[in-house]
């Protein structure tokens, strides 16, 4: 992760000379009123030890610039990626920070993790972690230490009443729903994630600890799940640590919340020579009419993030009415692609064109599906090309796109270069009109397809794809038309799933049982049918659910339900 740079104003070449001659500035001088900073760095080093870099930014929340500045100044000695302090005899800065050193003390304390409960909670969350897949550096994932998902939860549990309560995490790189979960059971938690590896680690260990969590699926920058939308009474976020990725986050957060009295618990970090970085997100969060209620400094610990000192603050953030109008009226939502800090969506990024061979492949196949003239949609197309609806308004509402569209119209969709996350709600959302779909080999094969169409049992019940190979080493071109009617019960009851995208599963399923009893010359009753679907103890994960937002596991179970379903109808 490359986070705001940390550079300390009072370290210029100016202020490092005194006369003709160079002298070094004590470590406590380029800090100002916070000598607290570098005394806590030097503390640590005067055991003359070996200390590695990483352990001291960790330790005292210094920027790693900062603490090069001070063990620079010292005089200690490096050695790669650790430092130690030479003690004897000792150097006339480490001299004179001695004579300046009294106790001064951080803004605000962060509460200590202790007692038997805080032990248990941080075994358990590291218990969470045993087999969690790597951190995605273009997602700008920085795991929070264990220690620090324990508060989080604590601060949660001691301030707000989480009994019966809705809480979502928008991204869980580190585990916090499994540990809100296990602390307040009563609560409904809910997990909204890009990553599905994350999703289906959540899955395993909350089946494994009986614990209720919803998980869903979606790129935020591109929108947000209805399966989510207006249902939290708090929103817990550690979003990208850009301004655009925080001020996106920050929007898809108040879209979850519930309008009474819901927050929005967000964290973001700076180095502490960086303060301009944190009055760009304090600006960003403003326009968005959201009320700074509280703001705790350095309440989480990362594994990594040297750059911020591997800290952040907590922030408390409560909508306005303004940010209400805000979201009524219609106004512009945040929609940049571009809000991390590395890779082909970092800020820094230009959307690159697409190659021509890729895209005369899809005009082509376009053109084989019918006179009309497609829609193009998506990054990379020549500006002449593209046409209404956006990316966002295809996946996210599919209403819109019913309305500008019609479905004898092809369109060519490009989902390259960073949206292949997005191919399976792509394929559910536009099977039932001629579609074309470019996107990355990477994510053709993530989904299991292969020309003539995919293993997997929900697609394979509505769609017919065939991928062509447009001579490009990163892209494919996906053709996708509906599949014949399927002849057996399982696809049957599948296709009726994926034909009303805006129902929610448990109900789509119940009417897809109840179809197709009676295709088969048999009669299953609303409540017989809603008996089946209870029986399989799916309500809780897939009664507020709509099937484009489900991740991969959960469609795994869901294809097994209606399975066991069918099977129980049989005996009826």
């Amino acid at each position: 992760m490359r986070e705001p740079s940390a550079r300390h104003p009072e370290l210029s070449s100016k202020e490092a000379h005194e006369g003709n001659g160079q002298r070094r500035l004590a470590p406590h001088d380029a800090f100002g009123l916070e000598r607290h900073r570098p005394q806590a760095v030097i503390t640590l080093l005067e055991d003359g030890r070996w200390h590695p870099i990483a352990e001291l930014v960790a330790a005292t929340g210094v920027s790693r610039e900062g603490v090069l500045h001070v063990v620079s100044q010292l005089g200690a000695e490096r050695r790669g990626a650790s430092v130690r302090l030479i003690l004897s005899p000792p150097s006339p800065s480490l001299q004179s920070t001695r004579a300046a050193a009294r106790p001064l003390r951080p803004l605000i304390v962060r509460e200590a993790v202790s007692g038997p409960a805080r032990t248990s909670a941080v075994k358990a969350i590291e218990a969470d972690r045993a087999g969690l897949p790597s951190s995605r550096r273009s997602l700008d994932h920085v795991r929070a230490t264990p220690e620090t998902v324990a508060r989080r939860v604590g601060f949660l549990d001691t301030h707000y009443d989480l009994d019966g309560a809705t809480i979502v995490c928008l991204g869980d790189n580190d585990l916090t729903s499994l540990a809100v979960a296990r602390q307040a059971s009563s609560a409904r938690v809910i997990v909204v994630d890009i990553d599905e590896r994350i999703l289906g680690h959540i899955d395993r260990v909350a089946r494994a600890q009986n614990l209720r969590i919803e998980l869903y699926s979606a790129d935020l920058r591109l929108g947000l799940p209805r399966s989510v939308q207006g249902r939290a009474n708090i929103v817990l976020t550690d979003p990208p640590y850009t301004t655009r990725g925080v001020s996106l986050f920050a929007d898809r957060a108040v879209g979850c919340l519930d309008r009474q009295w819901g927050r929005v618990v967000l964290c973001h970090g700076y180095g502490e020579g960086n303060p301009a970085a944190g009055e760009r997100v304090q600006e960003a969060l403003s326009r968005l009419h959201l009320l700074i209620e509280a703001l705790i400094p350095g309440f989480n610990s990362y594994q990594g993030a040297q750059a911020i000192g591997s800290r952040s603050d907590l922030y408390i953030l409560r909508p306005t009415t303004r940010a209400w109008r805000r979201i009524d009226r219609g106004a512009p939502r945040v929609t940049d692609a571009r809000v991390y800090s590395r890779g082909v969506s970092s800020e820094e990024s230009s959307v690159a064109e697409l190659p021509t061979v890729v895209i005369n492949t899809a005009l082509n196949a376009a053109a084989a599906l019918g006179p009309a003239a497609p829609r193009i949609i998506g990054d990379g197309w020549p500006a002449n090309l593209v046409t209404e609806p956006s990316l966002s308004a295809f996946l996210f509402s599919p209403t819109k796109v019913r309305t500008l569209v019609p479905n004898a119209t092809p369109v060519i969709l490009s989902l390259a270069p960073s949206f292949g996350s997005s191919l399976r709600r792509t394929l559910l959302h536009g099977v039932w009109r001629p579609l074309v779909v470019v996107v990355s080999r990477e994510a053709v094969s993530r989904e299991e397809i292969e020309n003539g169409g995919t293993s997997h049992d929900l697609l394979r019940s509505a769609t017919n794809i065939k991928v062509l190979d447009p001579g490009d080493e990163n892209n494919a071109v996906l053709v996708v038309q509906p599949s014949e009617a399927p002849t057996d019960d399982l696809l049957f009851v599948l296709r009726y799933l994926v034909a009303h995208p805006e129902a929610t599963v448990t109900n789509a399923w119940r009417e897809g049982l109840i179809a197709c009893a009676h295709l088969r010359g048999r009669d299953l009753t609303k409540n017989e049918a809603r008996t089946l679907v209870e029986a399989t103890g799916s309500l809780d994960l897939f009664a507020p659910a709509r099937l484009a937002d489900l991740p991969a596991c959960r469609i795994n179970q869901l294809v097994a339900g209606v399975r066991s379903t069918l099977s129980g109808a049989g005996q009826l």
